[in-house]
């Protein structure tokens, strides 16, 4: 992350940051006219991004962690609900080529676990800036915040519309 105000940046591949790049870049391929070079540049850009962090999924949880290279962190609800939109999405709209099915049908199994009986998203870390470093990031609360809440939603929609969903 980096806070262009400030010039601080965080050292770290942070989770939530990274599910924001790509939810953007999904919503800017969806904005562009296919073939046009600012649509070739996001594609490129889309599935680099994609393509770098899918590797990281947790076998176990299906999530991605907060900080995304490194196992000892914990998955993080609000960067893998945005992950997962970026992959169901563009794979639904056919922006870039998704070859990651059983990646995106373990996040969805991994997210739908992350509701609590009374409906709540759960295991949304609080907020974050990039002068919380890798530390920092362990030190913050998790548990129900909106926009865990909205990427969930957005993830969900989703999968709901892909080929995958039951």
């Amino acid at each position: 992350m980096w806070d262009e105000r400030s010039g601080e940046h965080t050292p770290s591949f942070w989770g939530r940051g990274n599910g924001w790049v790509v939810l953007a870049l999904v919503e800017a391929l969806k904005c562009q006219q296919p073939g046009t070079p600012a649509y070739r540049r996001l594609v490129a850009l889309c599935e680099k991004q994609l393509g770098g962090i899918v590797p990281l999924q947790d076998p176990k949880s299906g999530l991605w962690r907060t900080i995304l290279d490194d196992p000892e962190r914990y998955p993080e609800t609000s960067c893998s609900a945005m992950l997962l939109y970026g992959l169901a999405e563009s794979r639904n709209r056919k922006l870039i080529d998704v070859p990651w099915t059983d990646a995106i049908r373990r996040a969805w199994v991994g997210l739908a676990r992350q509701v609590d009986e009374q409906g709540r998203v759960v295991g949304v870390s609080a907020g974050t800036g990039p002068s919380s470093g890798p530390e920092g990031h362990l030190a913050r609360p998790t548990g129900t915040f909106t926009w865990g809440t909205g990427a969930f939603l957005q993830a969900a929609c989703a999968y709901a519309e892909s080929d995958l969903a039951p």
